[in-house]
């Protein structure tokens, strides 16, 4: 059965975070994904047309902090997929060297969060 899902890419994406304060100082302060909607117990950016909501763990979660491998944003030029890899450099934010995806033509290095989620950031995106 196929179901021939149609997309326009990466609308939302949820994460559990061990401290919201270090997220949001992460994704705002750094990054300045701006802040869309805010509570005691999350938060929500925009990052171009996608959003991303960051919420608390339980304190029964324990271990890594998703299965997942990474999340793709695709980046508009090749000059901005340089800027932003030279000043996470700088910013002391782990992260690849760039590099060229073995399947397309496509550019790009990866990053983590600090809670160890895996962002890729990729041109053209």
């Amino acid at each position: 059965m196929e179901i021939n899902m149609q997309t326009n890419g990466v609308t939302e994406i949820s994460l559990s975070v061990r401290d919201l304060k270090r997220s949001r100082k992460f994704y705002y302060d750094l990054l300045n994904f701006p802040v869309i909607m805010e509570t005691d117990d999350f938060f929500v950016c925009s990052a171009g047309g996608s959003r991303i909501s960051f919420f608390v763990r339980g304190d029964d979660a324990g271990g890594e902090p998703s299965p997942l491998r990474f999340i793709t944003i695709g980046c508009p030029e090749m000059t901005e997929l340089e800027r932003v890899s030279s000043a996470l450099k700088i910013a002391g934010v782990p992260r690849t060297e760039i590099q060229s995806d073995s399947y397309s033509s496509k550019k790009y290095f990866e990053f983590q969060d600090p809670d160890g989620h895996t962002w890729r950031y990729s041109f053209p995106g």
